[in-house]
């Protein structure tokens, strides 16, 4: 299901892809990969708020992993907040500093 969810995201199939990772929440509410990818397509959308939150929940369950920040990051480029920008950009380690 992962798989189709990234091909949705890839495709611009946000819609799908939020219908995929919401079912696959409410199967395992401690999928940090799905409320990721879940923020990835809000944000996408211009649904910022949401993005925001449910990356936000990605990386309270698993502050670990990297590529949550860089989605995190990846919304505040989609609001044109440089600050936050940089700064999740550095927490992923993907800073072009």
């Amino acid at each position: 299901a992962d798989n189709l969810g990234g091909l949705y995201i890839m495709n611009k199939k946000y819609d799908k892809g939020i219908k995929l990772y919401s079912y696959l929440l409410r199967v395992d509410s401690r999928n940090a990969d799905a409320y990721a990818n879940l923020g990835i397509c809000y944000g996408n959308l211009g649904k910022y708020d949401s993005s925001l939150h449910y990356a936000r929940r990605a990386i309270s369950m698993d502050p670990a992993n990297k590529s949550f920040y860089a989605a995190l990051s990846a919304t505040y480029k989609l609001m044109g907040n440089a600050d936050s920008v940089a700064k999740y950009e550095q927490m992923a380690g993907t800073s072009a500093n």
